[in-house]
């Protein structure tokens, strides 16, 4: 099975190609590290009760409204599954793959 690594290199379309395909996805040390420092950012500022637009606050026209601890996981998940939508039937996994979650 081919695996493709994820670096801060952008990815090849033979790589995106292939990991439609089903191929294995690593990060490697410096991708992980980075994402490590950026999760920290994100922890900090929710210990220290930041107001961070679309992470404590609501986005758009409620930018100004400051979530509460228990708004935050559903204000979250709403905002990734509201740009998500799409109409008509769900499509091919291998259609769909390279762009967008699929059904």
């Amino acid at each position: 099975m081919t695996t493709v690594t994820i670096t801060e290199a952008p990815l090849a379309i033979e790589d995106l190609l292939a990991v439609v395909g089903g191929a294995r996805v690593e990060l490697d040390g410096g991708t992980r590290a980075r994402i490590a420092a950026s999760r920290a950012v994100v922890d900090r500022a929710l210990a220290d009760g930041e107001a961070v637009y679309g992470l404590t606050t609501q986005v758009g026209h409620g930018k100004d409204t400051r979530l509460t601890e228990e708004q935050i996981r559903g204000e979250q998940r709403f905002l990734v599954v509201s740009h998500s939508g799409g109409i008509g039937p769900p499509l091919p996994p291998r259609s769909c793959a390279p762009r967008s979650p699929c059904a």
